[in-house]
């Protein structure tokens, strides 16, 4: 009887481990006409950026936001950019001053998949087309 339980209390344990790729693109946007036009910006998805990239960053960028600061931007296996990452009053954020020589420099179109990530200990956006 005392087996019959052990039996059956380890069938009713299952420790399956799962594996999944690391993903480092916290955020991910697909681009509007608006992102890859003449008018040199992207808008930025709010509330992801306030929970996955603005605590991640320093103080004083996070306090000039509503000024515009000069972050790196790197796309991945391409060039450094400097763009300027800005919060507007209505509390929405966008890369502009820059954002145009990405879009060129990569051929970013509509509906591209892009991801997003920030590194503190390096200070800049890293970028990636993912579709």
């Amino acid at each position: 009887m005392a087996q019959d339980q052990e039996h059956n209390q380890d069938e009713e344990l299952n420790l399956e481990l799962g594996l999944a790729l690391y993903d480092p693109w916290v955020i991910k946007k697909t681009l509007y006409d608006s992102d890859v036009s003449q008018q040199g910006r992207l808008n930025l998805p709010r509330q992801d950026f306030e929970d996955f990239i603005i605590p991640e960053m320093a103080g004083d960028l996070v306090q000039n936001l509503g000024n515009g600061v000069k972050v790196k931007a790197l796309v991945v296996d391409e060039e450094e950019h400097i763009v300027t990452f800005k919060r507007k009053s209505n509390g929405s954020y966008i890369l502009c001053a820059g954002w145009s020589a990405i879009v060129k420099a990569n051929n970013f179109q509509t509906n591209d998949l892009i991801g997003f990530c920030w590194v503190n200990s390096s200070d800049r956006f890293y970028l990636q087309r993912i579709n």
